[in-house]
């Protein structure tokens, strides 16, 4: 118990506040408890919810249980008496019983209310499902009616006017019952709900229960509660009027379904009606002569007749669909028209001659009419010139009228608007010649042939012949697109039913011009469309081809797209042959092509290793190159050097790699595959001008950028099995040195090596590609054009989509999330640095001195322990860094310089990283560096306060800084580092228990991520020599420190000689 009850009376002193502590108790949300050891005081944050209105209550107390301070940001808080939300606060903290610090307790008051919702969600649930049960019971009831089709609809004549129609309907099986009310009967078929119209016959009205003729009536049913006015009729009728009367005709026609109603049909052309015609004055009227009245539908006219046998007779005027005929009827139905003397032959011209068929008009013999023409043929070619000609033919029934593309007296609307069209497409009239023209090389003319010939078809009968017909058929012939491999070569292939092959680049030529037409070696012209040309000459940019490659319709596409033309036939619908689906198939299925890894790896290669060297042999396999690009530590040099070890022919490889990591390259060689012999290009221009002379007798070279650009003269006159290029973002600028020399070198098989993702960076994506597949991502300004610019500059989605198509299957990558379960916990690699010519003089000069020393020290029985430390120490400090020495040395050590160029290629993967040093000297150089590059970082050593050093600790877990600087003794124990993903120890310390401490803050308990150990060694240095001692006598590392028992004073003579032994100095 941390409050006695009766420090809570004391604290929640007022009466009032003090008995409704129960009432609070579940009012608090969450409080957070933290220790102060130095003040031995406990402070409290609690978040509390009352209703809706949150409060915060803060309380301090003593060991004792003795509160110091409280308070609250309600009103009943005051400094006489704390509030309830107060003392709820202290019994809860009762009931926690914390014994660690900090402590943190929730409520599960959120909890039950998520379960409230939840039960209340599935409540709702279940009933609604009990909904679709229940539908559902009701419609395996209605199987059977499904099957049997067995329900019907009956329509029952109510009442007839001479401009309605009213109908009941009955619905059922064996016995028929009237359906009570149309829109709920129409709404319960949307939806199939139930319904019992009688003891012997309910449904759930499934359209598919209903047989043929009673779907026609539903139908009828729908469109007319749709259409019509629903305040307009009786809930259980429907209308039949002059928006529904066709579809009410054509529905119930055929089937003999009313008693009360017959159907008749006349054609107006045999019975036209009758309109009288008649002059008064300087007037003239127009009106019906027939006194029957007609419904007028969308399509026909429709009476409505008593028959002498009590039916009546719905009779409908067949108009042949022609609108107008309405249009008039209704006009004069309701009153005659007049019109001018002068104007009755504009009225004679526009309106009676498009239905003088429907209309017979009598005249009195007082009014004389003039024929117009109704029949219009238009014959359309191209004559000898190329040029596209019309001619117009004008007739009344069998008479011509007019062919001279002029508007006459005789002339009809319909010719007018012949006239009208042939002008709006820049036709030539020439009424001389009795022809219109057009230009075929004109634009307007494309549109006249695609659309205004369509509009023509309205007015009059069109007859073009067959080459006419085929430039005027919008959907006329594209060139058939195929892709192909034969005899090792991918193709595409071009066909056209009427373009000879040997033809096809002229068209496309002509296309690209933006020519309209192409007149073909036989004469033939042929229409240039967008539809039939665009794909065949997009498909040929795409892949770095044009109209000029082609040959006989056939053009040779680069190995390298093969994955592209995949793509583009999938989106252009091209079918791809056999053998490329096969070629594909083959390239796709890594795992099928069995490449076993060589018996000389001195490795156990885990299973996404095996991949990774699989899927370089494929590459080879099929002639590509690829980037392996798995995330840092993953052993892309081990799967190198697989693919290095199963191809020793009679060229080597070629290994590109920075300087740091030059040596690196030698010593993992060696280690996995001893039987290659590596050849590692450095130093002097005659040392290297040597090793150049005799590369063929070597099977993999390595050597650095910076000496490639010095060597290249020499270098790009060889050939090479590979060349593989690590860290391939030294060549991601195109127009660098690098790149250039890079790309100067023959190889018959080209790889890059790179842990960074490199597709967001597209010139330099680019730039890697064209050093392992020239061309394959096209000329620079092409991809720029087309790719970089549209991705860039105007986010082209589409585009983005179709680059990373294409460069996919030329990229491995795996993240360490991804092949987790094949990692150990924790990777260790030594990375092996060489003394500069000035460090390496400075370095064996210290040496030599050091060595003339321990000829003296070496005649002592016990070796003073601070005299061998001093002289350690003394070589130590130069491998690390010289200037902790030598004031008038200004430059960085070569080691300082390949740890921060490395910690840079880190920060760019997001990594963050631990250094060790034993030196608090070297770190404040380090850190030196750091500030000159922008990393960020914290120093942790011996100077750092326990206060600050926690601060320092939680910001890093924070992801706040990069690197955390630590001195070995004052940070290798009691600290939990878990969000680095890399250690690096700048210096080997002799305690090799310390250093794996050191290397536990980060590799422990805790850590989500694989841990990587970098060991940064000087080459043949006393730190090589400290590495090889530890591994044949562990007791050593603790020999320098406090145990004397495996303190260097125990070490034998042979074994401190050893360490500052100079057999390998150069000569």
């Amino acid at each position: 118990m941390v409050f006695k009850e009766q420090e809570i009376k004391h604290v929640v002193s007022k009466s009032r506040n003090y008995i409704k502590i129960g009432q609070y108790m579940n009012t608090v949300d969450s409080f957070h408890i933290d220790h102060n050891p130095i003040r031995n005081s406990y402070s409290l944050n609690a978040a509390i919810d009352y209703h809706g209105y949150p409060y915060e209550v803060e309380l301090q107390w003593n060991n004792f249980g003795k509160v110091t301070y409280y308070d609250c940001d309600c009103y009943y808080c005051t400094s006489d008496s704390a509030c309830a939300h107060v003392g709820a606060v202290m019994r809860l903290v009762n009931a926690a019983n914390p014994h660690t610090f900090p402590f943190h307790w929730e409520s599960n008051r959120r909890e039950m209310f998520e379960a409230h919702i939840k039960q209340l969600r599935m409540q709702s649930m279940v009933n609604a499902s009990d909904v679709f049960l229940n539908q559902q019971k009701n419609v395996l009831k209605d199987i059977r009616r499904v099957e049997a089709k067995s329900i019907k609809l009956e329509p029952i004549v109510e009442q007839v006017y001479a401009d309605a129609i009213y109908l009941r309907i009955k619905i059922g099986e064996n016995r028929m019952y009237f359906i009570k009310n149309i829109s709920e009967f129409i709404k319960d078929v949307a939806s199939n709900s139930f319904h019992k119209y009688g003891k012997d016959f309910s449904t759930s009205h499934h359209e598919s229960a209903f047989d043929v003729d009673s779907l026609k009536i539903l139908n009828l049913m729908q469109v007319c509660t749709l259409t019509n006015d629903e305040h307009s009729r009786r809930v259980n009728e429907i209308e039949i009027n002059a928006k529904t009367i066709d579809l009410f005709f054509d529905t119930l026609c055929d089937m003999n379904a009313l008693d009360g109603l017959a159907f008749e049909t006349v054609d107006l052309f045999d019975n036209p009606l009758q309109l009288q015609l008649s002059v008064d004055g300087e007037y003239i009227q127009v009106e019906l002569a027939n006194e029957s009245y007609f419904m007028v539908g969308q399509k026909n006219l429709y009476a409505m007749v008593h028959g002498d046998d009590t039916k009546y007779r719905c009779i409908r005027m067949d108009t042949h669909n022609n609108p107008n005929v309405g249009v008039l009827y209704s006009r004069l139905a309701s009153n005659p028209l007049v019109f001018r003397k002068e104007d009755f032959s504009d009225f004679d011209r526009y309106i009676l001659n498009n239905v003088s068929q429907y209309f017979k008009v009598n005249t009195s013999g007082v009014i004389q009419r003039v024929e117009l023409d109704n029949r219009i043929d238009i014959f359309g070619d191209i004559n000898e010139e190329g040029v596209a000609v019309f001619n117009v033919k004008a007739y009344h029934n069998d008479t011509l009228l007019n062919e001279t593309f002029t508007s006459k007296k005789s002339s009809s609307v319909a010719f007018e608007y012949v006239l009208d069209i042939f002008n709006e497409y820049d036709g030539i009239l020439d009424s001389t010649k009795k022809i219109t023209s057009f230009d075929l090389e004109k634009k307007k003319t494309n549109g006249f042939l695609q659309d205004g010939l369509e509009q023509l078809k309205q007015f009059s009968n069109v007859y073009v012949s067959e080459s006419l017909k085929r430039l005027s058929l919008r959907k006329a012939n594209p060139i058939r697109l195929g892709i192909t491999f034969s005899n090792d070569l991918l193709g595409i292939d071009l066909e056209h039913d009427i373009i000879p092959k040997d033809e096809i680049k002229d068209v496309l030529n002509a296309y690209k011009r933006k020519k309209k037409f192409y007149r073909l070696k036989n004469g033939e012209l042929v229409a240039l469309l967008d539809e039939d040309l665009h794909d065949a000459q997009e498909l040929l940019e795409k892949t770095g081809n044009s109209a000029n490659d082609l040959e006989e319709g056939n053009v040779h596409v680069n190995p390298y797209r093969v994955f592209m033309l995949d793509a583009l036939a999938s989106q252009y619908g091209i079918e791809t042959s056999t053998p490329f689906k096969k070629h594909l198939d083959a390239l796709q299925i890594v795992n099928q092509t069995q490449f076993n890894v060589p018996d000389t790896i001195n490795a156990s290669l885990r299973p996404y290793q095996v991949e990774g060297y699989r899927w370089l042999k494929m590459l080879e396999h099929y002639g590509f190159g690829g980037i392996l690009a798995d995330d840092m530590g993953l052993g892309k040099t081990l799967q190198m050097i697989c693919y290095f070890a199963s191809n020793t022919g009679d060229k080597p490889h070629f290994v590109i790699c920075p300087s740091s990591v030059l040596l690196n390259w030698e010593q993992e060689i060696l280690k996995f595959s001893p039987h290659l012999k590596p050849c590692i290009i450095h130093g002097s221009k005659k040392q290297r001008d040597v090793l150049i002379d005799s590369i063929g007798d070597y099977d993999v070279v390595v050597t650095s950028y910076d000496y490639l650009k010095r060597d290249i003269e020499r270098l790009k006159e060889l050939e090479f099995q590979t060349v593989v290029l690590d860290e391939a973002q030294y060549i991601k600028n195109a127009n660098s040195k690098n790149s250039k020399c890079v790309k100067l070198l023959n190889a018959k098989q080209r790889f890059a090596l790179t842990g960074t993702p490199i597709e967001n960076s597209l010139a330099e994506l680019w730039s890697i590609f064209d050093f392992l597949m020239p061309e394959y991502l096209y000329k620079y300004k092409y991809f720029k054009d087309h790719f970089e610019s549209p991705i860039v500059r105007e986010q082209n989605k589409e585009v983005s989509v179709q680059l990373k198509q294409m460069v996919k299957p030329f990229i491995l990558r795996r993240l360490k999330t991804e092949v987790l379960s094949d990692l150990p916990d924790k990777t260790e690699i030594d990375m092996l640095i060489e003394f500069s010519d000035e460090e390496r003089k400075l370095y064996y000069a210290n040496l030599a001195q050091v060595n003339e020393e321990l000829q003296i020290l070496g005649k002592v029985e016990k070796t003073s322990d601070i005299e061998v430390l001093a002289l350690l120490t003394r070589l130590r400090r130069i491998c690390c860094e010289p200037r902790t020495i030598y004031e008038n040395i200004t430059h960085r050590s070569s080691k300082l310089e390949a740890v921060v160029s490395f910690i840079q290629d880190l920060k760019e993967d997001g990594k963050q990283v631990l250094l060790f040093s034993s030196f608090t000297s070297v770190l404040d150089f380090i850190a030196e560096a750091l500030n000159h590059h922008h990393i960020s970082y914290h120093t942790l050593d011996g100077r750092v306060n326990k206060v600050d050093r926690q601060t320092r600790v939680q910001s890093f877990q924070n992801g706040e800084v990069d690197v955390f600087l630590i001195s070995l003794r004052a940070g290798g124990t009691g600290i939990n580092l878990t969000n680095a993903e890399v250690v690096i120890h700048f210096d080997p310390w002799w305690n090799i228990s310390a250093q794996n401490q050191a290397t536990d803050r980060a590799y422990r308990f805790g850590q989500t991520k694989n841990v990587l150990v970098y060991r940064f060694i000087m080459k043949d240095s006393i730190e090589e020599k400290i590495q090889l001692l530890q591994s044949r006598k562990k007791q050593l590392s603790d020999t320098f420190v406090e145990d004397s028992d495996g303190s260097v004073v125990t070490m034998t003579k042979s074994e401190i000689l050893s360490l500052f032994a100079s057999d390998q100095i150069p000569i």
